[in-house]
C-alpha cells in the first residue's frame, strides 16, 4: 500500500511539473523529471533485520550485563560510532539504510536522493489500513511522502543532482524564477504571529519545510484523486459513518490531524528561534490557504483559510 502511494505521489509531482509549472525552462524541467524518477524510496526496515545469522554476527562484540546500565549504554554508543567510522574512504551505496525502523519520522537525504519511511511512522494517525478510507492515508502519510519528495526540489535539495552530488543543474533563469516564487512564501509565513511564543514565524528560516508542505499537499491530493479514478472507476469511497464529511474534506482533516500539538511558551519560543519547521498550526493554515482544492472542498470565502490572489506556490 505504501509503495502504491509513493508511486502515485511521484507521478503527481511529475504531472504537475509537466502540466502546470510555467516558471521553469525546459532544460531544467527535463533534469528535474529525471531526478524525480531517480528518487529511491525506502519503506519499513532493511531486509537484514530478518536475518538472525547476520544480526548475531554483527552484535557478537557486544556483551550486556543486567547490573551495568551505564556500561551497556557506553558500549552501544561506541559500537554505533565505530560503525559510522567504518564508512570512511568507502563508497556508500545509495541503498543503505541510515534510519532505525522504530523511528516515528520520515526523511529525505539530498546526498543519496533517497526518501525514507521507517516502520515507526507507518501507524495511525499517519498511516491507516485498508479498512479505512484511503483519503485518510493520502491526507496524512501521503502528504508526508510528497513533503519528503519535494525536499529534493526545495531551496537546499535543488542544489543536488539525481545522484546526490552537489551540482548546479539549474539554469540562471530558472533559479531567478524560483527565488521570486519562494519570496512570496517567505513573506506569507513572516506574517504569521504565534501567540504561544509571542513571536512571528521566521519565513526564511522555515522556507525549505514550507515549500515541502505546500508541494506535498498538492501532490498527495492529486495522487488520491487519480487513485479514485483508476481503482474505483471514479466512484467516491464510502463516507465514514457519523462524521458528515466527504472524502475530499477528510483528506484535509487527516492532514490537519497529524499536526495537532501543544506547546509550553518556552518550547514555542525555542521552536521559532531554532526550529526548521513552522509551528504546526501554521503548517496547516499556510499550506491549505494557498490551495484551491481546499477552498473548493469547504467552499471557503476569502479569509485566513483562502488567500485567493495572494496565494503562494512553488511546486
Amino acid at each position: 500500500m505504501m509503495e502504491e502511494l509513493i508511486e502515485g505521489v511521484r507521478w503527481a509531482f511529475i504531472d504537475i511539473l509537466q502540466k502546470e509549472n510555467d516558471w521553469m525552462d525546459q532544460p531544467t524541467k527535463k533534469r528535474a523529471i529525471e531526478k524525480a524518477h531517480a528518487v529511491l524510496a525506502k519503506v519499513g526496515y532493511p531486509e537484514f533485520i530478518l536475518n538472525d545469522t547476520y544480526l548475531n554476527e554483527d552484535l557478537k562484540q557486544l556483551g550486556f550485563r543486567e547490573n551495568d546500565y551505564y556500561g551497556n549504554v557506553m558500549q552501544t554508543l561506541k559500537f554505533i560510532a565505530q560503525s559510522d567510522i567504518g564508512w570512511l574512504r568507502k563508497s556508500v551505496p545509495r541503498t543503505e539504510w541510515f534510519t532505525n525502523p522504530t523511528t516515528v519520522n520520515a526523511f529525505y537525504s539530498s546526498s543519496t536522493n533517497q526518501i525514507r519511511f521507517p516502520a515507526g511512522e507507518l501507524q495511525k494517525p499517519f498511516f491507516w489500513g485498508k479498512e479505512y478510507p484511503r483519503s485518510l492515508s493520502y491526507g496524512a502519510i501521503g502528504v508526508i511522502v510528497g513533503h519528503e519528495l519535494t525536499h529534493g526540489f526545495d531551496n537546499n535539495g535543488r542544489k543536488y543532482d539525481k545522484n546526490g552530488n552537489l551540482d548546479s543543474w539549474w539554469t540562471n533563469s530558472s533559479v531567478t524564477a524560483f527565488n521570486e516564487k519562494t519570496q512570496c512564501m517567505i513573506d506569507q509565513y513572516n506574517g504569521y504571529y504565534w501567540e504561544e511564543a509571542g513571536l512571528n514565524v521566521r519565513g526564511k528560516r522555515t522556507l525549505a519545510e514550507n515549500i515541502a508542505d505546500n508541494g506535498g499537499i498538492r501532490e498527495s491530493f492529486r495522487a488520491y484523486r487519480r487513485w479514485v479514478d483508476e481503482n474505483r472507476g471514479g466512484v467516491e469511497e464510502p463516507r465514514l459513518p457519523g462524521v458528515g464529511l466527504n472524502n475530499n474534506q477528510l483528506f484535509f482533516l487527516s492532514y490537519a490531524h497529524v499536526r495537532c500539538n501543544s506547546y509550553r511558551p518556552e518550547a514555542a519560543r525555542d521552536q521559532i528561534q531554532s526550529g526548521a519547521h513552522s509551528p504546526p498550526k501554521y503548517r496547516v493554515i499556510g499550506a491549505m490557504s494557498n490551495y484551491e482544492e481546499f477552498r473548493k472542498a469547504f467552499s471557503c470565502p476569502d479569509s485566513v483559510m483562502n488567500r485567493g490572489a495572494q496565494s503562494c506556490r512553488v511546486w
